[in-house]
């Protein structure tokens, strides 16, 4: 090897040694930074759930709840109702500017619900959450805008609503061949649907769907009796229906999915402004959340798929 040629060599090795230093040093200063970052918080993200006491709401998506009362809205009495909303905070920083908006079908938002105050409980008084009212087009809006809300700090809105009974029951008039009128009884079921759309300063807005359905019980356990058990069924023959022996007996074999609900149940109490009496709701309403089976032996081998009550 020349002088020059050796010269070239300690040079070029002389550069990667620098280069491979600066690389090291590059690193070791970054790891730095995040774990001064890390250790002061400055990474930490807000975040929070939202839920019906304490149960959260899907975010994929629609959650079902079925609400219940010992008496429900007619033309001579109304009867009014509340959903218990709860906001609950992570336990890394503090949520700014939380605002939850609701969004309604104008035909199933009475008017009559604005003249009724919102309960808020939780860490916050009713006068520091800020409640506003607008309709647009076919929908009206009710936003709650909430104060800064600490980490691992909860609060809640009951929002209000009218119980009228989402059930049909009438009878159908039929005719036989032999020229016989008859009438045969039936019941329907139906919900109302709404979104709520959450969304907090440097959080990306969440939005929630949700199915409302309402219905005369006198408990809680009444209620999985009733509509609940109606939709279990449905859904189970829907599914039966959408597949072959050999297909459902796989997935009875290998699967468990499970459908869910939330049961609201809204003790009442007479109110009165002195001209005006309703129903409305007491200061606490009894929230359950339930599971059910969405595959059942039963249904493998019944008739074209359906289960019965």
């Amino acid at each position: 090897m020349t002088r020059l040629e050796l010269k070239t060599y300690y040079v070029t090795l002389a550069s990667l040694v620098v280069a491979i230093l600066a690389i090291v040093v590059s690193v070791v200063a970054v790891d730095a930074t995040w774990r001064v970052a890390r250790e002061s918080g400055s990474l930490d993200k807000a975040d929070f759930t939202v839920g019906i006491f304490g149960h959260p709401l899907s975010v994929t998506g629609t959650t079902t709840i079925f609400v219940g009362s010992k008496q429900v809205a007619t033309p001579s009495m109304p009867v009014f109702g509340a959903i218990p909303f709860t906001i609950q905070t992570g336990d890394k920083k503090t949520l700014d500017e939380l605002t939850l908006t609701f969004q309604y079908d104008k035909r199933v938002r009475s008017d009559v619900l604005e003249l009724l105050q919102a309960v808020h409980a939780g860490a916050f008084p009713a006068t520091e959450i800020k409640r506003s009212y607008t309709e647009l087009g076919n929908s009206s809006f009710v936003s709650y805008r909430f104060p800064n809300l600490a980490p691992t700090m909860s609060a809640g809105i009951e929002e209000p609503l009218v119980l009228h009974q989402t059930k049909i029951e009438e009878e159908a008039p039929v005719t036989t061949k032999d020229g016989i009128n008859l009438k045969i009884p039936f019941v329907a079921w139906y919900s109302y649907n709404f979104s709520i759309a959450a969304s907090a300063r440097d959080v990306a807005q969440r939005v929630y769907l949700v199915s409302v359905s309402v219905e005369q019980a006198d408990s809680l356990d009444d209620m999985t009796r009733g509509r609940l058990l109606a939709r279990a069924i449905e859904e189970r023959n829907k599914i039966r229906q959408s597949l072959g022996l050999i297909r459902y007996f796989a997935a009875l074999c290998f699967q468990s999915p499970k459908g869910s609900a939330i049961l609201v149940y809204v003790p009442l109490k007479s109110v009165t402004d002195g001209t005006h009496s309703m129903l409305g709701p007491t200061e606490r309403q009894e929230v359950r959340q339930v599971e059910y089976d969405l595959l059942s032996w039963r249904l493998l081998f019944a008739r074209q798929g359906t289960q019965h009550n």
